[in-house]
C-alpha cells in the first residue's frame, strides 16, 4: 500500500490541503476528501509533507494470515501460492505498524 496515487496519471501521490481536496503534484487532478472510497479495512494517513497513504489495517492483516492458514497445500503450487500471501500480509501488517496503527486488543 503506501502513498496513494492519482487516479488520472498515476505518476505523483496525492497530497493534502487544507481545503479538504486532495491534489496530485504532477497533473494537477484534485479530489474531495468526500468522494473517493476505501475498503473497510483500508485505513488513511497523512505524513509530515503532506503526501495521502493507504495501509491495510492490522485487524485485517491478521484476518488474512489466518485465511492463508486454512489454504489447501496439498501440492507444489497451492504451497508456493499459499506462501506469496503470507508474505504479502506479513509485509501489510510490518507496514501499518510502522506507519502507528495499532494492533486489535
Amino acid at each position: 500500500m503506501s502513498a496513494m496515487q492519482c487516479r488520472e496519471c498515476d505518476l505523483a501521490p496525492y497530497t493534502v490541503h487544507p481545503d479538504a481536496h486532495l491534489e496530485c503534484a504532477e497533473c494537477g487532478h484534485r479530489l474531495d476528501i468526500h468522494d473517493f472510497y476505501l475498503d473497510p479495512d483500508e485505513v488513511w494517513t497523512v505524513d509530515e509533507a503532506g503526501t495521502v497513504h493507504v495501509f491495510l489495517a492490522p485487524a485485517a492483516c491478521l484476518k488474512w494470515l489466518d485465511d492463508i492458514a486454512a489454504l489447501h497445500t496439498g501440492d507444489w503450487a497451492a504451497a508456493h501460492q499459499a506462501l506469496w500471501q503470507y508474505r504479502r500480509a506479513t509485509a501489510a501488517l510490518v507496514e501499518s505498524l510502522r506507519a502507528g496503527l495499532p494492533l486489535p486488543a
